[in-house]
């Protein structure tokens, strides 16, 4: 139905006036003008100003006509809860990585600093917050489904993106990548709802060698075959202040192994790295075959050996 915005009457009695008053004084004294126009004046103000439904529809608009009329948009209503601004009661970071033996999330800060796809423990109620670094460059996100959250993508070293949700029911709820492909590389871990106000116990250990863990002295012997067994473990370990660190060590212990030959000895080193490694890894002898130390030849994905 076509509507029609309301004209001011005191702009139309204004125009009227005019046009009489020019008539007027064609016609007429002074005084005879001043007396007409009053009466008009007068009987502009008695005649009662026109509604909606009286407008005869030849004033209409026509169809080129734009009118604009002051109505409700119900979708203004149905999508104020789409501007809300959640609070998070708790916050979790994670950046990807890539590594040859997989894909991961790796915790950042707080309790589950460096931890690979940490378990994130919240309360039952907690709005939740989760940010996701792009350590990598490649493409990522992060979904939630049984929580209805999901994120959009993000692709190159330093984007990052978030998801916020409130945390309703107990249970474990899994958050992963949804890039084909990702989440089978192991972009996968654990929300669990209802433990968040739990202390946490550490499982990390204490990778410290004892600085008396070395190997007895040589002795007076000749040329010997040596053969020195290196397992290359990454682990979360205990710093001084409680909290962890990933760890990259050899046979599980930071300093790795002291290595005693002597001159003319023939040494067969073997290199395992372990499975669940994330990383290549290998092992330089600078003092034996100079600068590189034989890494070129050493180079280790998990779950090989050489």
């Amino acid at each position: 139905m076509p509507l029609l915005l309301k004209r001011p009457t005191s702009l139309l009695a204004g125009l009227s006036i005019v046009l009489m008053f020019t008539l007027l004084i064609a016609c007429g004294t002074t005084s005879d003008v001043e007396a007409r126009v009053a009466d008009l004046e007068a009987q502009i103000k008695s005649q009662p100003t026109p509604t909606l439904a009286e407008v005869p529809k030849s004033d209409l608009p026509d169809s080129g006509t734009t009118v604009i009329a002051d109505q409700t948009h119900e979708d203004d209503h149905a999508h104020e809860a789409d501007d809300v601004d959640y609070i998070p009661d708790v916050s979790f970071t994670l950046q990807t990585m890539i590594g040859n033996g997989g894909m991961a999330y790796i915790g950042v800060g707080g309790d589950i600093d460096d931890i690979i796809n940490p378990t994130l423990n919240v309360a039952v109620g907690d709005t939740v917050q989760i940010t996701v670094q792009n350590g990598d460059g490649a493409e990522h996100n992060i979904v939630v489904p049984d929580l209805d959250a999901h994120s959009e993508h993000i692709v190159g070293v330093g984007a990052s993106v978030s998801i916020t949700f409130v945390a309703e029911v107990a249970g474990g709820y899994a958050y992963f990548c949804s890039i084909p492909g990702h989440r089978a590389a192991g972009m996968e871990g654990l929300i669990r709802v209802g433990e968040g106000t739990e202390e946490q116990v550490s499982t990390a250990v204490d990778i410290t060698r004892d600085p008396t863990d070395l190997p007895g002295p040589i002795g007076d012997r000749g040329p010997q075959d040596i053969t020195l067994n290196l397992e290359m473990v990454e682990l979360d370990g205990k710093l001084a202040d409680g909290t962890t660190y990933r760890y990259m060590t050899f046979n599980g212990l930071v300093p790795g192994p002291m290595l005693r030959v002597r001159v003319d000895d023939t040494v067969t080193v073997n290199l395992k790295n372990m499975p669940g490694n994330f990383l290549i890894h290998s092992v330089d002898l600078h003092a034996v075959t100079g600068p590189g130390g034989g890494a070129q030849v050493m180079q280790v994905p998990p779950g090989q050996d050489a």
